[in-house]
């Protein structure tokens, strides 16, 4: 199996365990200006965790898109043509 998959399989059943064991534990949310009372504490971590996934994903798909374009301007540079490459090599008159 992928260890990818084992991973993620993982994860889960570990997520699953911890919301599992504190469904009891309530908690009061205030969103300023209204209060959500009585909800289990997960659903507040779980929430924060997912929009701080929404927000560092446009960050981390800009700078793969960077990394990409700096790649394919340096194999373009690698395949131009040296032109009159025995020009630059200096040589002793000696020889």
């Amino acid at each position: 199996m992928n260890a990818k998959l084992i991973l993620f399989i993982i994860l889960m059943v570990l997520l699953l365990f911890f919301i599992g064991l504190n469904l009891d534990n309530k908690t009061d949310v205030s969103l300023g200006f209204y209060t959500i009372s009585q909800v289990p504490v997960f659903f507040p971590i779980l929430f924060s965790f997912i929009v701080g996934i929404l927000f560092s994903l446009p960050f981390t798909l800009m700078k793969k898109g960077r990394n990409k374009e700096k790649g394919q301007n340096k194999n373009a540079k690698r395949q131009l043509p040296l032109q009159n490459q025995e020009a630059d090599i200096p040589r002793d008159k000696n020889i």
